[in-house]
């Protein structure tokens, strides 16, 4: 290419080396006599044929030589594979050779360990040895003359002293049977050996040397491919394209929630809302772990995000927290109700299909409880929400606004009468028993715990009340 012989506006020509790497106008380096504009001149009807049927000339080469090389691989499938994989079996050849000579090593210093050990354990053992034969004779004798007072006392003297002895006899022989053990590696055979990764290529046969313009209907103008990591989105009104750019990584999805704003999802485990007026980013929302597949808008400003581990994400499109699950319980037919940080509750069925949603808490479900004609709700909004399921109902048929706390806990209490009772605890220690026949008059009683980790609570079948205190005891109330 650089022997290319390229015509200048003035008649003379002159090589494609002296002018590739010219950016700017410069004075006609052969006539002298006018300016001449390199990107201009290389755009000449004559040279831009000369320029295309060089590249053409190159590129038909670079087919014949693939070809053949192709034909080669054809022809001799076995000899080209092997020729191909023969410095990946190499390498594996030297990686054994070099692990074979790092584990002998490895081995053979071990080995010298234990035998300096060995040496010192038995010097050791000989030092330990003779103060035994030296403490070992017993130094008092009782004398028949002696009362009984003092032999008594001789004798536990000297059944302390064998005591003792005994210990030091049993510490010697457990330090002469102790001996080093080795430690398990939990590196397996692929970290230490390696295993065969397949790499992508992405090389381009060929390099454009100058970007030429086209004057010829028949010749497409090269279009300038989007980014993986950006959005593109084509107004056709404005004849304007929108670029989002702000993802680090391949973005998997978009949803469009109105004519301003756009969300997208990526592998970089990010989902981001965007301002189509003015392509900036308005929010993150950050909570995957692995990269983010695909959006969906529900009802109430949420939306719904999978990504790669099979977990599902509810976002709130405004406040960006997203919706978790904080409680479930089953019901008497089996199917489930789960609680979760929107305040909302729902009632699935064992496929995985939500059948009602009930609404009426402000604020994170804490905890739910069941039985067969009602189930009753405590939230962080310190209320208590009594549902009764043969009603079609999605809002409480009661609700119960004593406390002045988050409620934590719910639990059925027993009691020898008709009526049905619940026991709710809350954060500020505050333990209510609620009568829930009672729908007009006071329905509950009150007591205050202290010292008490109120999550710890639990109730047997006799009422009575089981918590963890503070300290690390356990008592019964």
């Amino acid at each position: 290419m650089d022997d290319l012989e390229i015509f200048l506006p003035c008649g003379f020509t002159i090589r494609y080396q002296n002018l590739k790497d010219i950016t700017s106008p410069i004075k006609c380096m052969v006539c002298k006599s006018h300016e001449l504009n390199v990107k201009e001149c290389l755009n000449m009807p004559r040279n831009r044929l000369t320029i295309n049927q060089k590249k053409f000339s190159m590129e038909k080469e670079n087919l014949l030589k693939l070809r053949n090389e192709l034909d080669d691989a054809k022809t001799h499938e076995q000899q080209f594979i092997d020729k191909i994989y023969e410095p990946l079996i190499k390498d594996l050849e030297e990686r054994r050779e070099n692990l074979k000579k790092n584990i002998d090593d490895h081995f053979n210093s071990l080995i010298e360990q234990i035998i300096v050990e060995q040496k010192n354990k038995i010097n050791n053992f000989r030092t330990q040895s003779m103060e035994i034969n030296e403490n070992s004779k017993v130094k008092y004798e009782p004398d028949d003359e002696m009362e009984y007072n003092s032999k008594i006392q001789i004798a536990e003297y000297n059944l302390e002293a064998l005591k003792t002895q005994t210990n030091h006899v049993q510490t010697v022989l457990n330090n002469l049977k102790q001996i080093p053990h080795l430690n398990k590696s939990e590196l397996s055979i692929d970290q230490i050996f390696g295993q065969l990764v397949s790499e992508k290529t992405n090389k381009e046969n060929d390099k454009k040397l100058v970007e030429i313009e086209s004057e010829n209907s028949l010749i497409e103008p090269v279009k300038k491919r989007p980014r993986k990591d950006e959005l593109v989105i084509i107004d056709d009104d404005d004849d304007k394209n929108i670029i989002l750019k702000g993802h680090s990584d391949e973005i998997h999805d978009a949803l469009r929630i109105n004519d301003e704003r756009v969300l997208t999802a990526s592998h970089d485990k990010n989902i981001k809302l965007w301002n189509l007026t003015n392509c900036e980013c308005i929010r993150t929302f950050e909570g995957h772990e692995t990269g983010v597949n695909c959006l969906c808008f529900l009802k109430d400003d949420l939306f719904a995000s999978g990504s790669r581990d099979g977990k599902i994400f509810i976002w709130n499109l405004e406040s960006g927290h997203t919706t978790y699950i904080t409680c479930l319980n089953q019901m008497p037919n089996g199917k489930i109700l789960s609680g979760s940080t929107s305040g909302s509750i729902r009632l699935w069925n064992l496929y995985g299909n939500c059948l009602r949603v009930f609404r009426g808490h402000t604020d994170n479900v804490l905890s739910i409880f069941v039985n067969s004609e009602r189930f009753i709700s405590s939230s962080k909004d310190c209320k208590i929400r009594v549902w009764k399921l043969k009603l079609d109902l999605s809002t409480p048929f009661k609700s119960l606004k004593e406390h002045t706390s988050p409620v934590i806990k719910l639990d059925h209490l027993k009691r020898n009468d008709y009526n049905y009772y619940i026991i709710s605890y809350s954060t500020d220690g505050i333990v209510k028993t609620w009568n829930l026949n009672r729908v007009k008059k006071k329905s509950s009683n009150s007591t205050r715990l202290s010292n008490v980790d109120m999550h710890t609570l639990q109730i047997d079948e006799n009422s009575r009340l089981y918590t963890c205190l503070n300290d690390g005891s356990y008592k019964i109330f």
